[in-house]
C-alpha cells in the first residue's frame, strides 16, 4: 500500500494550456513532482495527449545523456538519423538590433513551419529540449487544426471584402460560388528552398490528422510555394499574380491570425517541447533575441507517412476513451 502510494505521488502532475483560451485552447503544459515522472508515462498515454492537444511541454525533466532523449522520443516513433545521428544540437543566436537599427530579415526558423513539408513523408513528431540558453525566450506554436475551424468564416468576410472582379475570378477558377466553398482536392506545393539540399513534395490542402482524421490547413508561410488544383492554375510566367497566388495568400493571412498562435515560453534548463507537425506548425525568434544571447537544443524528428487528405464526407475517427494514466489533478 505504501509503495503504490509513493508512485501515485511521483507520478501525479498537473496541467494547463499553453496558451489560446478556454474554448480554443493550444497545446497541454504539464508539470510532475519529480524530474524523473515522465519517465513512468505510459506511450500511449503520451501519444495520447499530443494528438489531442497538437503540442505538449514539459518542465524540469532530467536526460542524463542525449541517448535519454531519443530513448524517450521511441514514444512517439522512430526517431530519424541526420547525418547518421538520431539527436541534433539546435543552436539559436540572438539578432535582435540596438535601436535605431532596421530589424534584421527573416531567416528560415523564424518563420512558421512544419518540419520537413517538403519531403514527400514528413517528420510525424518534433522533440526540443533545452539545454542552456536565453531565459524566458519562446518559441511560437501556430495551431493549423484550428485555423481549419475558423477558415469559412474568415473566408466568408474576405468574399465580403474582396472587389467583385477579383472575386469572381477566383471563384470561378476554383469552380464555386463563393470564396467559403473551399473545394475538395486542392494541394500545396512545399518547397525547402535551398540550393544545397533541394527537396519539393506537393501534399493535400486540407490534411486528414494521422491519429483522429480531423482536418489541418497544411501550408506555411517558410515552405509553400504555390497551390494546385484542376481548376486552379498558376500565373504565368511575368504575369501578376492569379486566382492561386491570390488564393494562397488569403489562406496564409488566415493561418497567421493572432487567435491561431501561443508561445512556449523556454524557462529553464530541461525544459522540453513536443510538437505534432501533422497539426502544429512552429517558429523562432531569433529577431527578438538580443545579440549575444543564445539558446542550445537538442533536437530529435520522429518518421512520419505521407501526408492522406480530408474529406468531408469521411467520419472523425472515434477517439478512445483516456488512459487511465492519473489525471491532471489539476487543469486550467
Amino acid at each position: 500500500m505504501k509503495l503504490a502510494a509513493a508512485r501515485a505521488r511521483r507520478l501525479s502532475h498537473t496541467a494547463a494550456r499553453i496558451g489560446g483560451s478556454a474554448t480554443a485552447p493550444i497545446g497541454r503544459e504539464f508539470h510532475g513532482p519529480h524530474p524523473l515522472w515522465l519517465r513512468s508515462a505510459p506511450a500511449d498515454w503520451l501519444r495520447e495527449q499530443l494528438a489531442a492537444h497538437g503540442a505538449i511541454g514539459f518542465r524540469g525533466i532530467q536526460f542524463a545523456s542525449p541517448d535519454e532523449l531519443v530513448d524517450f522520443a521511441c514514444n512517439f516513433g522512430e526517431p530519424v538519423d541526420v547525418q547518421g545521428k538520431p539527436v541534433q544540437l539546435y543552436v539559436s543566436d540572438g539578432r535582435k538590433p540596438a535601436p535605431p537599427e532596421a530589424p534584421p530579415a527573416a531567416r528560415g526558423s523564424d518563420l512558421f513551419h512544419s518540419d520537413n513539408s517538403y519531403n514527400a513523408k514528413p517528420a510525424a513528431v518534433t522533440l526540443l529540449y533545452l539545454l542552456e540558453g536565453a531565459h524566458r525566450t519562446c518559441t511560437h506554436l501556430l495551431d493549423a487544426q484550428l485555423a481549419f475551424e475558423t477558415l469559412s468564416d474568415d473566408l466568408r468576410e474576405r468574399d465580403e471584402r474582396m472587389p467583385d472582379g477579383l472575386r469572381r475570378s477566383v471563384c470561378e477558377a476554383l469552380g464555386v460560388d463563393r470564396l467559403s466553398d473551399l473545394p475538395e482536392g486542392l494541394s500545396a506545393v512545399h518547397d525547402a528552398r535551398s540550393a544545397a539540399a533541394p527537396a519539393t513534395a506537393t501534399h493535400p490542402l486540407a490534411r486528414a490528422h494521422p491519429t483522429t482524421g480531423k482536418p489541418s490547413l497544411y501550408i506555411s508561410p517558410l515552405y509553400t510555394t504555390a497551390l494546385r488544383g484542376a481548376k486552379l492554375e498558376p500565373a504565368a510566367k511575368g504575369h501578376q499574380a492569379g486566382p492561386a497566388e491570390r488564393l494562397l495568400a488569403q489562406l496564409l493571412d488566415h493561418l497567421l491570425l493572432e487567435a491561431h498562435q501561443a508561445p512556449w515560453e523556454w524557462q529553464a534548463p530541461g525544459d522540453l517541447l513536443v510538437i505534432d507537425n501533422a497539426r502544429m506548425l512552429h517558429r523562432g525568434t531569433t529577431r527578438e533575441m538580443a545579440r549575444g544571447l543564445q539558446r542550445r537544443m537538442l533536437r530529435v524528428s520522429i518518421a512520419g507517412e505521407a501526408p492522406v487528405g480530408w474529406r468531408r464526407t469521411r467520419s472523425w475517427r472515434r477517439a478512445k476513451a483516456p488512459h487511465p494514466f492519473l489525471d491532471p489533478v489539476g487543469i486550467t
